[in-house]
């Protein structure tokens, strides 16, 4: 005779068990759906900017200032950068994002990186897949592109364009080369065809193989300006580049020089990687690699400006990252990327030539200079007539970093000394007083920022220490410009 008790409590015992089987198979499924929810969830997004343009700016150093733009200034908690398709000749269509706390919406920062010519045709579209919020450009908008978009104003202002970073454009061989440098007249001779043996720029017996970037490239633009040239009739020259070997981009140059002992390139500094930099002179100016410094300062012969471009009165958003970027967390990231940042930085003056005056060599064994750029766009003044005297759109904001450079270092601030110097078109006379007035140009900038300079600290060395030829108009303008030295124990 059976227990009651006891079959009760069987009965119980089976249920509790399939209670059990249930709630564990109930949190299986809630796990799964949890984490198939996770992986496959998409998150609701908002593009707050579009940028388009040059490789040089968009393939590498744009993304990194997207990034730390939504960590530093949008204060995302995540971020990350994916590739989400690409155009026919393989540039990438980048999306960068981040997600900000309290925001529904993760915020995303698009990028397409095609060349330069697209900065300006973004720019003038108002709408649809072809428009963009900034554009990205390794060269200055030129006449060309005003007569193509005649809806974009001028841009060539501190309101529309900006100065994000230096580079210079490398000419680039295979290590077993033996040539080390070149004159810019001698690597235009090489490119038009009027060179063709590596024996006839001292180098082996052998033919020369030349590589150069594509025709949308704003690399390719900037060489074909600053180093080929233009004829009689104002027309650009050609190259003798073979179609096949106008490459999309600076890193298939560096590899085909690599791939081709004999064979000669060019691409922006940064990637020159395990290719070897020629030394580049222009006529009298001494041969320089492009080091930083030779870069920051513009001496270097082929160094560009990198530049982003919006049109006037633009969004909160679009003066944010402009703001970023042209500071110190977005000087970061163009130091990350390998470019050459606008931050102030001391250098020692290591290369002094033997013909240089006494009171330059004099100052070179007690200063260092500062690595800032002021040059001049064109402009009058009434003493000089038609010369250029007016600090450009770059030199304009480097007034201010030297001051914020001033802050930082207060030592300087009552020991720098400000070099002005001229081309030779003058005479000696006039050269000299042209510096001065350049000097003093910066001199009087600075004073809007309370930085009061004694005028037993403004120098001029005339048309004395060219950094390029003097026989071409783009020679003329660097020779005429400011450096600012400052104390060697400043720092």
């Amino acid at each position: 005779m059976s227990n009651p008790d006891l079959n009760q409590e069987a009965s119980n015992k089976k249920k509790t068990g399939r209670k059990l089987i249930i709630v564990a198979i109930l949190m299986l499924i809630v796990g799964v759906i949890a984490t198939l929810a996770v992986r496959y969830y998409v998150h609701p997004e908002k593009v707050i900017l579009v940028l388009h343009g040059s490789t040089s700016v968009g393939e590498e150093l744009a993304p990194k200032l997207a990034e730390s733009f939504l960590r530093e200034n949008r204060k995302a908690t995540h971020t990350g950068i994916n590739v989400v398709g690409k155009d026919s000749d393989g540039h990438p269509r980048v999306r960068v994002w981040g997600d900000v706390p309290g925001d529904l919406f993760r915020e995303v920062i698009e990028i397409y990186a095609a060349g330069s010519g697209d900065a300006f045709k973004c720019l003038a579209t108002e709408q649809g897949p072809d428009h963009c919020d900034i554009g990205m450009s390794s060269r200055p908008m030129n006449d060309q592109d005003q007569s193509k978009f005649p809806v974009l104003e001028s841009m060539h202002n501190t309101k529309n364009e900006h100065v994000i970073a230096l580079d210079g454009i490398a000419v680039v061989v295979n290590p077993q080369n033996a040539v080390s440098q070149l004159s810019m007249e001698q690597l235009k001779a090489i490119y038009t065809g009027q060179i063709t043996n590596w024996k006839d720029v001292g180098g082996a017996d052998v033919a020369i193989e030349i590589y150069g970037r594509d025709q949308k490239s704003g690399t390719g633009e900037m060489f074909a300006q600053m180093v080929i040239g233009k004829d009689a009739q104002g027309h650009t020259l050609s190259t003798t580049v073979p179609k096949s070997h106008q490459l999309e981009n600076g890193s298939s140059i560096v590899k085909a020089v690599m791939d081709h002992p004999y064979a000669i390139g060019y691409t922006s500094s940064p990637l020159v990687k395990d290719s070897k930099s020629l030394a580049i002179s222009d006529a009298t100016g001494t041969a320089l690699l492009p080091s930083d410094l030779a870069i920051v300062t513009e001496d270097y012969p082929i160094t560009r400006r990198l530049f982003l471009y919006h049109k006037t009165s633009p969004t909160e958003m679009i003066r944010e990252f402009i703001d970023f970027t042209i500071h110190e967390n977005g000087q970061k990231a163009v130091t990350e990327a390998h470019y050459v940042a606008l931050t102030p930085k001391t250098y020692n003056v290591e290369q002094v030539p033997i013909d240089s005056p006494a009171q330059y060599k004099e100052f070179a064994a007690k200063y260092n200079k500062l690595g800032l750029s002021f040059r001049f766009s064109s402009g009058k003044i009434e003493t000089f007539g038609d010369q250029q005297v007016s600090l450009d759109n770059l030199a304009q904001d480097n007034v201010n970093r030297l001051q914020e450079y001033l802050i930082l270092h207060p030592k300087a601030r009552s020991q720098f000394l400000l070099i002005g110097y001229s081309d030779n078109t003058g005479v000696p006379d006039t050269n000299y007083l042209l510096g001065l007035a350049r000097a003093n140009n910066v001199k009087n900038s600075l004073e809007a920022y309370d930085v009061r300079i004694a005028v037993d600290h403004v120098f001029s060395f005339g048309a004395e220490m060219p950094v390029a030829s003097n026989s071409t108009a783009a020679g003329r303008n660097l020779n005429r410009r400011v450096e600012i030295w400052v104390p060697k124990n400043v720092d």
